[in-house]
C-alpha cells in the first residue's frame, strides 16, 4: 500500500521478485504489525537476489528493481536493486535500455 515498484529486464523474473517482495512486507507486518520501512524490503529482497548469484544450480534474476516509498517522518526514499543483489539509495534513478539518456 505505501510502497511503489517499477521494473526493467526479464517479466518472469520481474513477477517473481514482485511476488518476493509481497510475502516479505506481508510476514513483516504480521511479526510487527507495521508496515515494512521501505530500506527493510530493498534490503530483503537485494539479499534474496544475491543468494541466486551464488549457486551454479539456480539462475540469477535478469532484473532491475526500483522501489520508491514516502514515509513519514522520512520522507521520499528511492531504492534501486541490481541482478546482482547490490542495492543502492537514490534520490532519482533510471533503468533500462535507455538509463544512460535519462541521467544526462
Amino acid at each position: 500500500e505505501h510502497i511503489g515498484a517499477a521494473v526493467a529486464g526479464i517479466l518472469t523474473d520481474s513477477l517473481a521478485l514482485v511476488e518476493y517482495a509481497r510475502e516479505e512486507a506481508a510476514e513483516y507486518r504480521d511479526d510487527h504489525g507495521i508496515p515494512v520501512p521501505l530500506k527493510v524490503l530493498a534490503n530483503r529482497i537485494a539479499d534474496y537476489a544475491h543468494a541466486h548469484t551464488l549457486y551454479s544450480a539456480i539462475r540469477p534474476f535478469g532484473v532491475n528493481m526500483i522501489l520508491a516509498s514516502v514515509e513519514s517522518g522520512i520522507g521520499p526514499q528511492v531504492y534501486m536493486i541490481e541482478p546482482s543483489g547490490v542495492v543502492y539509495g537514490y534520490r532519482g534513478v533510471a533503468a533500462g535500455k535507455a538509463k544512460q539518456t535519462a541521467h544526462t
